[in-house]
Order: structure tokens, then sequence, then C-alpha cells
């Protein structure tokens, strides 16, 4: 007999819910007994009596248990390995496709993978953590945090962000925003956006144990003092999630993965980080006209009953930056976190203050910023700024090559065009081209960057190199000097240094006179100086050879004692007693202490008497009188 047959046969055998119907209305209204129903319906009496006990409908009942000689065989082995997993970390227990391999290697298992895994399925114990309750969020009561990682394309390069994500508990409005790296700075930065987002603060924030926040130490997580700031200034309560039971937060733990999927899918090509993040502001607004499930209002709808409710921003502002004191190098350069940033060579070796970003760091001596970068990712980074080394490579031309500074440097389009014209006008002595494009960024200092830039543009064009004619022709700008005073730049045959032509002290014309030939004229530098410039005028023998001019108001070594003037002469000085020169560096002034009546009387006057300006500091010695100089 066919299959389909014989099944057809043995369903009109099998009692049906009409039947069931009918045994028991004849039997309890018409008084039928169990003999006439067995006799009339042609059932036995057992399904008779089971009719009057089951009113239906009836289920499949198994009497004997199926026999499973393959895993009857195994069995014991199988169920020791389940309840060794009962005391292991929930991680680390035997899936059923693990069970089969350790069958097959360890007890020569003859039966497939499917019957393993409904044997392991039949027999493993329910465990409570694959139960979920529903849960309800009062308004502004809680929100939840969490960072995770993701792939994006930033000016073309393939890279890992970390996205921090932030969900109201009652509203679940979300705030996405991406970050280099997960530091500490990235976490309050990512806190400091999502308050503002939302206009407030909840009552209670859910958290992991993340490092980024704190240490956990014996079971118990001890939050970092930054982290208490922050909870302080936006008035809120922490709470951290069991180890290991990241299912607590589930809802940001959705919103990582959601985030990923959604906004992040395909692979977007910005860039900058910046221009991700606006994209990902967009995205997380438009989300509050969808309506979650099981919810009949929209996130929006549920976010404007609950922004009232939340905390207010605080009237100062939270600094999203970890404080670190630093010490500037002898290069200019501070280390912090693997790598090195650079300050104006003024602060070498001076002690700092550096203020850790998530996408920036900060230098500041106090309550001053003295440098400013971008925070560095990887380590061992050398982050420089040509203009903090300008000072230094004037003074040293010749480092301008191979210093990393210039070659970090980033220089508008008209000023590299301008060093290009200068390399080239000099190809045979680099370092004069070099000097000159110095002298022409120290005069761009104290100007717009516009203007400078536009002055390189004009000079450029006007086939004008030497930093005078520049300053004057391109800027419109006279050097400031002092009142009657002139620079001995202007005269033909003065070879000082370009960047000494604009200073407020006067020319030293010290820089080329070595390398020019002696001559028995007098140099214009050994001039009179003009009144009022500070200069006494007659020149200094120094070591037998030609005349100086006296070291007071020139930059450079302080007399060591030969060749100095007569009392005299001293006397007859007109600018004895005067006030001294602003010089671009530190200067000393020895004088002898006079002998006799004089010397007393000096002894009892106050140091401050002899030619010194208020404020500057004096030490007096046995036989000697030292009055330093310092330029800032």
């Amino acid at each position: 007999m066919p299959v389909i047959e014989a099944a057809a046969v043995l369903e009109e055998r099998l009692i049906k819910m009409v039947d069931i119907e009918r045994i028991r209305y004849a039997h309890f209204r018409e008084g039928s007994s169990i003999r006439e129903l067995a006799r009339a319906l042609h059932h036995s009496r057992t399904t008779i009596r089971r009719a009057l006990d089951d009113p239906g409908p009836w289920t499949y009942r198994r009497t004997r248990r199926r026999p499973a000689p393959v895993m009857d065989a195994v069995a014991p082995i199988v169920e020791s390995w389940l309840e060794g997993d009962e005391r292991v970390h929930h991680k680390q227990h035997h899936t059923a496709r693990r069970i089969w391999q350790r069958l097959v290697a360890e007890h020569g298992f003859t039966g497939g993978e499917p019957t393993v895994r409904a044997w392991v399925r039949d027999h493993r114990r329910a465990s409570l953590r694959a139960v979920t309750i529903p849960l309800a969020h009062d308004p502004g009561a809680e929100a939840q945090v969490d960072f995770g990682e993701a792939r994006v394309r930033i000016a073309g390069v393939e890279t890992v962000v970390a996205l921090f994500c932030a969900r109201l508990a009652h509203s679940t409005r979300d705030v996405v925003v991406a970050y280099p790296a997960e530091n500490r700075a990235a976490w309050f930065d990512g806190h400091v956006r999502a308050f503002a987002t939302w206009g407030g603060a909840p009552a209670e924030i859910w958290y992991d144990n993340p490092a980024g926040l704190g240490s956990f130490r014996r079971g118990t997580f001890h939050p970092a003092t930054e982290f208490i700031a922050l909870q302080s200034a936006y008035r809120f309560r922490a709470h951290h999630c069991t180890p290991g039971e990241g299912h607590e937060k589930g809802l940001v733990e959705g919103l990582v993965g959601y985030a990923r999927r959604t906004y992040l899918v395909p692979i977007p090509e910005v860039a900058s980080l910046d221009e991700l993040n606006e994209d990902l502001v967009r995205r997380t607004a438009a989300e509050e006209r969808r309506c979650r499930a099981r919810q009949t209002e929209s996130v929006g709808q549920r976010f404007a009953a609950e922004r009232p409710l939340l905390a207010p921003l605080p009237v100062r502002p939270f600094l999203p930056c970890t404080r670190h004191p630093v010490r500037a190098s002898a290069q200019a350069l501070v280390a912090f976190d693997g790598s090195r940033y650079s300050v104006p060579v003024r602060q070498a070796g001076a002690a700092l203050w550096l203020r850790a970003y998530a996408t920036r760091v900060e230098l500041w001596t106090g309550t001053t910023i003295v440098a400013s970068h971008p925070r560095a990712i990887a380590k061992g980074t050398l982050t420089t700024d040509f203009w903090h080394y300008l000072p230094a490579l004037v003074r040293k031309p010749g480092a301008f090559a191979n210093a990393i500074p210039v070659r970090q440097a980033a220089f508008p389009t008209e000023a590299q065009a301008l060093l290009e014209a200068l390399e080239a006008e000099h190809p045979l002595d680099r370092r004069r081209a070099h000097r000159a494009f110095l002298a022409i960024c120290a005069l761009g200092v104290d100007v717009e960057p516009v203007r400078w830039r536009a002055a390189c543009a004009t000079a450029l064009a006007a086939a004008t190199r030497r930093p005078p004619a520049f300053e004057r022709r391109s800027m419109g700008r006279r050097p400031r000097s002092a009142p009657g005073s002139r620079c001995h730049r202007r005269w033909p045959t003065c070879r000082c240094p370009p960047a000494m032509s604009v200073s407020t002290a006067a020319c030293s014309g010290r820089a080329h006179e070595r390398a020019r030939p002696r001559v028995a004229r007098p140099r214009p530098c050994q001039a009179p100086a003009p009144a009022g410039h500070g200069q006494p005028g007659r020149p200094l023998r120094r070591g037998g050879g030609e005349r100086r001019p006296w070291a007071v108001g020139v930059p450079g070594r302080t007399p060591v004692g030969r060749g100095r003037r007569t009392r005299r002469e001293r006397r007859a000085d007109p600018h004895r007693g005067g006030p001294l020169p602003r010089v671009p560096r530190a200067v000393g002034l020895r004088l002898r202490r006079p002998a006799g009546a004089e010397r007393a009387a000096r002894r009892r006057a106050r140091p401050g008497r002899l030619s010194q300006p208020p404020g500057w500091p004096a030490r007096a010695s046995r036989d000697r009188l030292e009055v330093c100089l310092t330029y800032d």
C-alpha cells in the first residue's frame, strides 16, 4: 500500500474532535453507557473512557523514551562537560560544535554534528541569563554612555575612529561623536557635547568600568579627580555596571551597533573628522521623527517633555581636558603621552602646564597660552611650529636647511614662492638666501597674516629681495627707533645683519666684521652715535687690535678690563648718568670702585645712583659694580 493511502486510512481510524463531542453529549445528556457508545461508534471502551476524561483537543503523548544508541554511549561524558561549564565564566562555555569536535577527537565519535546539537539543546540546563525583564525609565532620571569603534575614510585613508555614544533612557535621544582615539579627554568632550545637545544633564548616567574615567581595583571602581569634577559641574551621579555585565545598559549597547550599521554604512569618505561629526549631528537629529517600537509618541515628542526635567548647564563652562605639569627641554620641546610638542624658544627650560584636549594640546604659563598643537595619536610623533624657532633660526641661519621646524612648516604660497626665488638668486650661497628669508619672516611677526602675504607677493613681483626695502615698500612701515636716533643700516657701507635694521637698539656692525678686510679709514659703526642713543664716544681697544665702540648698548661680549676710559674721559662724557639703551640680549656693565674719600661716599650711597634705571637689578662686590640688563 502506498504511503499516502496508508496515512489516509490511519487518519480515518483516529478519533476526531467531532467524535469526542458526540461521545460526551450522548453519555452526559442522553445517558448512554460506555458499552452502547463503543458498539455504536466502533471505538474501543478505552477510547470512550479517554473521551469522557479529556474533552480535547487531544495531543500526541509519548509513553516510552525514543532510543538513541549513538548518543547514549557518550551521554555521561557530555553531561560531565556541561556540569563543569557551570563553574567557569560564561564566555568560555562549551558550544555544541566544540562538544562534537572533542567527541570526535578524544573518543572516536561517529555521529554527526546535528545529532549532538539536538541532544545538547534538549539536555542543557536553562539559564536565567537569557531571561529579560521589560523596563520603564522616568523622564530626566537616567542616561547611558559607552564607546565603540568604526572604520571611516578620512582624506582617502581608512582609519579606525572611536565613537562616543550617549542615549537618554526615557526619550532615547541619541548623541554620537567620532574621536581619533578613546582617552580621558575624549570622554569629557563627549559629555560636554551631549549635555549641550540635550540642554541639560540627567540625574544619573550608567557606565561600564572604563579606564579612561578611573581605575578598577579590588572589585570597586575608583573615579579620577577630573571625572569627579565633571560630575560636580553638571550635577549628576555615575553608576557603574557589574563587571562583565554590559547588558545592564542595553540601550547604549544597541546604539553602538545601530550607529555603526546605519550612519557608517557604506564607509563614509570625508575630508576631516569635523566633517564626519557634522554629518553625525544631522543624522541623530533626524531620528527625532522616528517612533520607537512599542511606543505611540515620537522621539522628539518624548524628548520635548523630558528636557525641562534635566539639570541646567553650569554658568561657568567646563573645560574638557586634563592638566599636566611639564618642563620644556633645551630644544624648546615638551614631552607628553609619548609625543613631543614645541614651544617658543624663550620658554626653553621653563615649567609649563599642558592642557590635553581630545584633538589638541595647549601649553600655558599659568594664565597665558604660549603654544597650541593638534594632538598626536601615534607614539613618538614630533610636532613643531616654525614660528616658535624663528628667533633661534635668525641667529643660526645655517640650520635652516636641516631644521625640522622648517621641514614641517606650511608656508603660504606667496612666502614659499619668495623663498624659492631667493634660493634661485643665490644658488651657490643658499645660506644668504635663507638669512634674507628669515629676516622677511621676522618682519611679518608683528603684522597681520594677510598683509604679510600681500607683502611677499609684492616683493616677489617687484624682484625686491632685501629685507629693509621689503619692509618699507611692501608694508609701508618704518622701523621704530629712539627719538633723534638713526639706524646705522642706512649708511651705505654698513654690513649689519638684516634683523638688526628694525631693532630699537643701535646698529652693532659685528656680524660680518671678521670677514671684512681691515682698512685704515674708520668704519661707519665707529662714528659717534646721535644724542640720546646712550653710547659714549671713544672706542675701546681690545687685545691690541682695532678699536671698537664702548660695549654699552651693543649686543655682544662685556668688556673684561682692558682699555678702559680715564676718569677725565668719563667725567667729560655727555651721556654719563643717562638712561641705558634697550638691547636685544643681556649686557653686563662693569665699573671699578673709586679710591679714597669718593670710595667711602660711594659705599654709603645706594647702587641705584650709579647710572642705573629704577627697577634694574644691581649687585655690588668688593672691587667692582655689575649692572645686568635683560631684554624680553
